[in-house]
C-alpha cells in the first residue's frame, strides 16, 4: 500500500520534468532506458527510442537542443568546478569541448596547474564561448576549496585515469552533485549513494548529457 501513495507524486514529478524539456527547452525527441511508464512520455513526445542501460555506451540521451527558450527556467546557469592537475590524463579538455556545445549559461571554475594550462585559455579564446565564463584559480588550500565546491552546482572530474581522491568524497559531504568518468577510482561512491553520475571515459556527448539532466534538475 505504501508504494501506491508515492506514485501519483512521482508521476508528478516526472512530469514537470518533462514539461519544462518540452515546452521551454523545445525537445522534440527523448531517449528512454526502457519501457517502463512510457504511457507518461508519450503525452509530450511524438518520436521516444528505447535504448537500454547496458546498451548504451554509444546511444546517448540528448536532452536539450539548440535554439531554446530558456527565458522562463528558474536558474538559467550552472556553476561547475574542476579539481586537478591540468594535464592530459585529466583530460581537463573533454569538459571544455563538452561545456561549449550547452546551450545554457555556465561558470567554469578551474583549480589546478600543469602543461595545459595555456592551451585551455586559447581554447576559450579561439572557440566560441559566449555562454560560458572560466576562472583559472591555480593551487588553493584545502579549507578555501572545500567552501568552492559547495558553492558550486557540480563537481566535474573527466579523467581518462584517476585514483580514489578526496575531493569526490568531500563533494559528497557538502552535498555538492559530482560528474566523473568511469575511470575514476571514486566512482563506486557514487553509483551506491546516488550523489552523482558516472559517464564513459572520454565520451563527450555523455557528459553533455549528464551535465544537461543536471541543469534540469536545478529547475524542479
Amino acid at each position: 500500500m505504501l508504494n501506491y501513495i508515492f506514485v501519483f507524486p512521482r508521476i508528478l514529478k516526472i512530469g514537470f520534468s518533462l514539461l519544462i524539456q518540452k515546452v521551454f527547452l523545445g525537445v522534440e525527441q527523448i531517449y528512454l532506458f526502457s519501457s517502463l511508464n512510457k504511457f507518461i512520455y508519450l503525452i509530450y513526445f511524438k518520436r521516444y527510442y528505447i535504448k537500454p542501460y547496458q546498451d548504451n555506451k554509444e546511444n546517448i540521451i540528448k536532452v536539450i537542443n539548440k535554439n531554446k527558450r530558456l527565458n522562463y527556467l528558474k536558474k538559467k546557469y550552472l556553476n561547475i568546478i574542476f579539481v586537478g592537475q591540468l594535464i592530459k590524463r585529466k583530460d581537463p579538455f573533454l569538459l571544455f569541448r563538452a561545456c561549449k556545445e550547452l546551450n545554457f549559461k555556465v561558470n567554469i571554475t578551474i583549480v589546478g596547474e600543469g602543461n595545459l594550462k595555456k592551451g585551455l585559455h586559447e581554447f576559450t579564446k579561439k572557440n566560441n564561448f559566449k555562454n560560458t565564463k572560466v576562472k583559472f584559480l591555480g593551487t588553493v588550500e584545502n579549507q578555501k576549496l572545500i567552501k568552492m565546491i559547495m558553492k558550486n552546482d557540480v563537481l566535474v572530474l573527466p579523467s581518462r585515469f584517476d585514483g580514489f581522491g578526496f575531493v569526490v568524497s568531500e563533494a559528497i559531504k557538502y552535498g555538492t552533485y559530482v560528474i566523473v568518468s568511469s575511470q575514476v577510482g571514486a566512482k563506486d561512491l557514487l553509483l551506491r549513494g546516488k550523489k552523482g553520475a558516472v559517464f564513459n571515459m572520454g565520451s563527450k556527448d555523455e557528459l553533455i548529457n549528464q551535465l544537461n539532466l543536471h541543469f534540469l534538475r536545478q529547475q524542479i
